[in-house]
């Protein structure tokens, strides 16, 4: 029996590894089984699940709009042509206005924001999928960043989730300074920041391409010195950031963004140009959900000295849990799922394997981006630990959370995902289903925490994920 009182399953060949999530198991070593006691989603209760428009539907890969969202990108080296001498700058799609404005987001577009000190979620520095307003062309080349031009709702983001405190028995990283500004300070130093990476890398902005920003980054297309594109980073020193640089130059490319350059000490990276319009935000769940699982296997490396164990995270976890017991705020999460939380975290912190490979935990469906040479998936702004894979599952349940309230049946829908993914990247249903669990619990627990109204909501879908593990 498990410590939460329901019997174990234990692994019995092909159509093992399917019972409750009580105990951790052992990983299965390779991709899932085919063999006849492997529950399969036929093709018809698997479209059901998720809700996917039937086969010949239009909408099946299209945005509500229409195709447009998904046309292929520009050819490399496909660059605009300069306006005629007088003529007035062109309008750039959903980049915001010539004051600054940015645009609306798309609906449905922003990432769960939960993570560490609260941290955000999201394209090229939580949350870049706001573009703002497009360069202003000039005769000189442009090499600075005005104050102005800074969008009022990056600003906003940036005051609300910064500062963060540093978790508590944890220093900075090599190469990082103890320095981490308050939003405040930081925005006034942003544009000297950018101004001293254009010049240190020689690059000039891009007047045809709008920047990009998330709470605690500005995404700036710029231009290098033999005319290539590229992508300038700039990012608040957040202790998520830390480890960034190294991550991707561990992946040198390989499913993740190519780092060009990198000034740690600025939070500043030169990144290749991918196709910001093109991710896994939209088409069928269940494609995106395979394409995701597939990436997931291509980044598994073993976990570097540098990486931080996920071990730390789960022994705070611990200790979160049990200051959860008496805790009037915690009232609002159901008491049986943090006792079979705190089952969880004792099972996974005894395993051998959970700091044994890096891990992007931060991987879901904004946070991929098209790679137009040769035309892949690669995944951007890396938040990594020396950890689990299945740790890396929830991120891709909480993430579309639209189409999973749009299913026929919540639970059958998000099992569906986690099964369709585990399949795709060759990882332990069982276990990642524990995984997931674990971190909504904890994901929970700082919500319950937050003065913020949408906080309720993320203590919902938290309650609704975790209840949709339990049934599986």
């Amino acid at each position: 029996m498990g410590r939460d009182g329901r019997a174990l399953g234990r692994r019995r060949g092909p159509g093992a590894g399917r019972g409750p999530p009580g105990r951790l198991r052992a990983r299965g070593g390779g991709r899932p089984v085919t063999g006849r006691g492997a529950r399969r989603l036929r093709v018809g209760s698997r479209a059901a699940a998720f809700g996917d428009p039937p086969a010949g539907d239009p909408r099946r890969c299209c945005r509500p709009g229409g195709t447009a969202g998904l046309r292929p990108p520009r050819a490399a080296g496909d660059r605009r042509a300069a306006p005629r001498p007088g003529a007035a700058p062109r309008r750039r799609h959903r980049a915001g206005d010539a004051r600054g404005r940015p645009a609306p987001a798309r609906p449905g577009g922003r990432a769960h924001r939960r993570g560490p000190g609260g941290l955000g979620h999201g394209r090229l520095g939580p949350g870049a999928r706001h573009p703002g307003a497009a360069v202003p062309r000039h005769d000189a080349a442009v090499t600075s960043l005005r104050p102005a031009e800074l969008p009022a709702q990056f600003v906003e983001a940036v005051v609300q989730h910064v500062p963060d405190p540093e978790p508590v028995g944890r220093g900075p990283a090599p190469d990082r300074p103890p320095h981490r500004p308050d939003g405040a300070t930081w925005l006034a130093e942003l544009p000297g920041l950018v101004a001293v990476a254009l010049e240190r890398w020689e690059l000039v902005r891009d007047p045809d391409e709008p920047l990009r920003w998330g709470f605690t980054a500005l995404v700036l297309p710029v231009l290098r010195s033999g005319g290539s594109p590229a992508m300038l980073k700039v990012g608040w020193p957040h202790p998520e950031a830390d480890h960034e640089h190294l991550a991707l130059r561990s992946w040198n490319g390989r499913g993740a963004v190519r780092l060009l350059a990198a000034e740690p000490a600025d939070t500043a990276y030169l990144l290749e140009r991918l196709d910001p319009n093109r991710d896994l935000e939209t088409g069928s769940v269940r494609t995106t959900t395979e394409a995701l699982g597939r990436l997931l296997a291509r980044l598994d490396l073993p976990a570097p000295p540098w990486a931080r164990p996920l071990s730390e995270q789960l022994q705070r976890l611990q200790g979160d849990l049990a200051a959860a017991a008496g805790d009037p705020a915690a009232a609002r999460f159901p008491r049986r799922m943090l006792q079979h939380a705190a089952s969880l975290v004792v099972d996974l912190l005894a395993e051998d394997d959970v700091d044994t490979r890096l891990v992007h935990t931060d991987l879901h469906q904004m946070n991929v981006l098209w790679r137009p040479d040769p035309g892949e998936w690669v995944a951007i702004d890396p938040k990594v630990v020396a950890g689990d894979p299945h740790w890396v599952v929830a991120p891709s349940l909480w993430n579309r959370w639209a189409d999973s309230l749009a299913a026929p049946d919540l639970g059958a829908h998000l099992l569906g995902r986690l099964e369709v993914l585990c399949e795709a990247a060759g990882l332990d249903r069982d276990r990642a289903r524990a995984a997931t669990i674990l971190r909504m619990v904890q994901n929970a627990l700082w919500a319950v925490r937050d003065t913020r109204t949408e906080s309720e909501d993320e203590i919902t879908r938290a309650v609704a994920i975790v209840k949709a593990m339990q049934r599986g």
